[in-house]
């Protein structure tokens, strides 16, 4: 019995030693206990209080009249942690979309009130959270993630964390060095260890819990990407990201729904879509079932705030100025009150009393009497007064009408009369294009809400003209996932005091478009004469139109000249009824050549 037992003994030392990798130094290795697993009893009600996420303090006002917002207390109380804005540090301008501020942080010593700038030129500041221990603290907000080693006084993982867009975490209720990451479009994105320096993409672990935060010391939220089955599919389920309740051992005991965990306040949740639009209230976790959906919006921040009031920022629809809506819900998710306000980031203080808003104006938010009690008084920033609100009101007039109808399929003529024009000297058609997309085309998609981000890259005003190009750069999503990126050069132009777009990449100052004239005026007597495209045009008046340049990706239009691989000419063809042709060129070895002509689907490039 002994032999067999020594047998057995070196059978399994031989199998072990067979099976098991040689581990290596400064490698991360992800441990697991099942965490996909279910625990037992997971339908049963979870018995705790929550967690209440603010804290009370003593504190001055006097730090605000030197901008300095103020964004933790550590958690031995010897330090406190604020932002300052930083002053004229703005590349380019959003006129639409979340004009993120960038700001220092600033560490003060609360005994001497020494200070000590520990990051500057980061974005504005809306999350903070420290590790298990308290020695490690994490910034985030406009997409950008600081750590800041407070043992060691330094920044950790700086490099990694420039080039990663991160717009939500949090660390990891077992271990003190790690930290779970989500992107926009990613709710369970990047690893990240302090200790160890590394990141960990989430496509090399196994890893499908991440921790977004604790109802309690035993009790932690965190997302799951739930697969459904082939039959499930067939019923319209399908494959989605799910807020969940974990045990302190990693196993799911309570499933929240579809949606990424934001926030909570002792048994209640936020959640939102999964691609940020929606936003669904959970008042008490153990009955997930009574879920209220108070918005259908993209939501760009969410927060419990004061007593459990629920305040969350979305986008004001206005065209006129670049504003947001602050608003305010109560515990049972009734509408309290929504204020205008110049950005679309929340700042929370400590005590979830009062809020700042990551804009311009940088209101401060009293949630205790639900009320705006500051504003900063910026001369020009008066949207309504300032020299080229009229021009920014265009822009994002006429974007809005574009990714409208190609996002949502809504075709606004009005809003074509509105925002579009076509002039003359030389020949522009921007209101014949958009008008004739919407005749000849349908969009795929039709999803009612969208949400629209237009960034300027590049100006060139003329005032005394009445004419003005730019360089927009243009974000647009909606529900389905479904975003775009593209960049679109504009020509605009004053007629009896309003502004209107009058091109899409027309480039009427380039040479290029002065070359493109030149050999289209050769190439249509060649077609007249019957030399090419014989019998389409020919024995036919015409005179030329529109010069429209497109890049031969997809194909799309070209946000820069010398990106160009093809050109699009509008043709006035007929002696007494005149009928449009587009004449299509591309460029090879940097000459033009014509590959087609006809008067169909005028709106695309190619047949």
């Amino acid at each position: 019995m002994k032999r067999i037992l020594i047998l057995l003994v070196v059978i399994l030392f031989t199998l072990v030693g067979c099976t098991q990798d040689k581990i290596k130094d400064n490698q991360v290795y992800v441990v697991e206990d099942n965490p996909s697993s279910e625990g037992e009893n997971v339908q049963n009600d979870l018995v705790t209080k929550g967690l209440i996420p603010f804290e009370e303090y003593e504190y001055s006002n006097e730090d605000e009249e030197y901008g300095q917002i103020l964004l933790t207390i550590s958690p031995d109380s010897n330090y406190k942690y604020y932002m300052e804005i930083e002053q004229n540090t703005k590349k380019h301008e959003m006129i639409k979309g979340a004009n993120i501020e960038l700001v220092k942080i600033i560490k003060v010593n609360i005994k001497n009130q020494e200070e000590k700038v520990i990051a500057e030129s980061v974005p504005f500041i809306s999350q903070v959270k420290w590790n298990k221990d308290g020695t490690i603290v994490g910034f985030c907000g406009g997409d950008r993630l600081t750590i800041y080693d407070t043992i060691n006084s330094k920044l950790l993982l700086e490099e990694k964390l420039l080039n990663d867009e991160i717009s939500y975490f949090a660390w990891s209720p077992k271990e003190v060095n790690k930290l779970y990451t989500e992107q926009s479009s990613l709710a369970n994105g990047s690893i990240y260890y302090t200790d160890l320096q590394k990141k960990l993409e989430s496509y090399e672990t196994k890893e499908d819990i991440y921790y977004k935060g604790n109802l309690d010391n035993r009790y932690h939220y965190a997302t799951k990407w739930f697969v459904v089955d082939e039959k499930d599919k067939l019923k319209t389920k399908r494959d989605s990201i799910n807020t969940v309740v974990v045990n302190d051992k990693g196993l799911i005991v309570k499933g929240l729904g579809e949606g990424r965990f934001r926030d909570s306040y002792k048994k209640s949740v936020v959640k939102i879509g999964e691609n940020g639009f929606g936003l669904y209230y959970i008042k008490d976790i153990n009955n997930p079932g009574k879920t209220k959906k108070l918005t259908k919006e993209y939501i760009y921040d969410v927060k419990f705030v004061g007593d459990g009031k629920i305040a969350y920022l979305v986008d004001d629809k206005d065209i006129n100025k670049n504003y947001f809506l602050l608003k305010i819900i109560d515990k049972n998710g009734n509408f309290i009150d929504e204020f205008e306000v110049s950005g679309g980031n929340l700042a929370l203080a400590p005590n979830g009393k009062t809020g700042y808003i990551g804009g311009p104006l940088l209101e401060k938010i009293n949630f205790e009497t639900n009320e705006i009690s500051y504003k900063r008084n910026i001369n020009d920033y008066n949207q309504e007064k300032n020299h080229q609100a009229k021009v920014f009101r265009t822009i994002r007039g006429a974007m809005d009408t574009l990714y409208q109808f190609e996002l949502s399929n809504k075709k606004s003529y009005e809003a074509v009369e509105e925002y579009y024009i076509d002039s003359l000297s030389p020949e522009q058609w921007a209101y014949f294009d958009l008008s004739t997309n919407f005749k000849e085309n349908n969009a795929l998609v039709k999803e009612e809400a969208y949400n629209l981000e237009i960034l300027i890259k590049e100006v060139k005003d003329d005032f005394k003209t009445n004419k003005a190009s730019y360089l927009i750069r243009v974000e647009a999503k909606d529900a389905t996932g479904q975003e775009q990126v593209r960049e679109h050069s504009l020509e605009l132009l004053k007629k009896d005091n309003n502004w209107y777009v009058t091109g899409m990449s027309t480039f009427p100052d380039s040479k290029e478009r002065y070359i493109v004239e030149r050999i289209v005026n050769k190439y249509v007597v060649d077609a007249q004469k019957g030399k090419l495209f014989p019998k389409v045009i020919e024995d036919k008046e015409v005179s030329v139109g529109q010069v429209q340049f497109w890049s031969a990706s997809m194909p799309h239009l070209a946000s820069k000249v010398s990106n160009a691989s093809y050109a699009k000419v509008y043709l006035i063809v007929g002696n007494q009824k005149e009928e449009i042709y587009k004449l299509v060129l591309e460029k090879k070895n940097k000459t033009w050549k014509p590959i087609a002509l006809e008067k169909e689907n005028l709106s695309s490039l190619l047949p």
